[in-house]
């Protein structure tokens, strides 16, 4: 005799997610640690990763995703070659607080896409 299992598992498909991670200078992506809903800028500048989740995979691969940040409400320029990064510059002596959202699109059918946002508070330290 031989033993036959069988098991059914049901998984249902899940929307997508736009992340904001930190891309640190020495250390890379911090992929463990995304940003929430408000981050203090520590240093002079930061570097931002958008990450989408849960996007068809074979959208992602070509023609790949579409990425959108904006600072205020307005938008923000980043490279044509790396449009998922963004890096901000704090001005010396300045303080307050900038609104940051990223929409993260599929190419290939405009009906996905995902959102995020963040508040970045920066404070007036001089940087050297």
């Amino acid at each position: 005799g031989s033993i036959m299992a069988s098991k059914n598992l049901a998984v249902s498909p899940a929307s997508p997610i736009a992340s904001i991670i930190r891309v640190d200078d020495l250390e890379g992506p911090d992929t463990a640690h995304p940003l929430s809903s408000r981050y203090q800028l520590a240093g002079p500048e930061i570097t931002l990763r958008a990450l989408g989740y849960f996007f068809p995979k074979s959208h992602v691969t070509k023609p790949g995703l579409k990425y959108s940040f904006s600072v205020n409400g307005r938008p923000a320029i980043t490279d044509i070659k790396t449009p998922e990064l963004l890096t901000l510059r704090q001005e010396s002596n300045l303080s307050g607080q900038a609104s940051l959202s990223v929409a993260i699109g599929d190419s290939f059918d405009n009906m996905i896409s995902a959102v995020n946002q963040l508040l970045i508070t920066f404070g007036g330290e001089t940087f050297n």
